[in-house]
């Protein structure tokens, strides 16, 4: 995952929506979080806003005690959706560079030509009786755990057909 922490905050409902906002931004400031999105279920039956601390930004916020790491990614929520984002009802963080089985980077990412060459099925197909499965393989959602999950299913229906 590399230098990376993502945090999850929990609300009754997504209240921002109701006053015109996405809760999707990118922040250029210097508070931790870089980007924030809006990860509550279809039917707004509970809120949640996800957001991402990483490269320099989360070594000085991993430096921080629980409560204040906890304060500032809120701030960061509350500068996009207001100060209701300051009273979640669920705070969840996870510090990839604190875990010692997360390693490499946070994704994959090819060079100009490389999707449109091979990844319609070059990274799809299987070699001998090894089957890929991952994000990167993914036809929706391609580096994120959705897509990771959807390659998982593929690549064992693959393996079904075949056996």
């Amino acid at each position: 995952m590399g230098r990376l922490a993502k945090i999850h905050a929990c609300y009754r409902t997504p209240f921002w929506r109701a006053a015109g906002s996405s809760g999707i931004a990118t922040l250029y400031d210097d508070g931790p979080v870089g980007v924030v999105f809006d990860n509550s279920p279809s039917n707004a039956s509970s809120g949640t806003l996800v957001g991402f601390v990483y490269g320099d930004r989360v070594d000085a916020w991993a430096a921080l005690d629980a409560q204040a790491r906890r304060a500032e990614a809120l701030s960061s929520f509350a500068k996009i959706v207001g100060p209701g984002a300051l009273e979640p009802t669920g705070y969840f963080e996870k510090n990839w560079t604190q875990d010692p089985y997360a390693g490499g980077g946070y994704g994959a990412f090819a060079t100009p030509g490389v999707w449109s060459k091979f990844a319609e099925a070059g990274w799809r197909e299987p070699t001998g009786p090894l089957y890929w499965a991952g994000t990167e393989t993914a036809s929706r959602w391609n580096g994120y755990m959705d897509g990771a999950i959807s390659a998982g299913y593929r690549a064992a229906d693959m393996v079904l057909r075949a056996l």
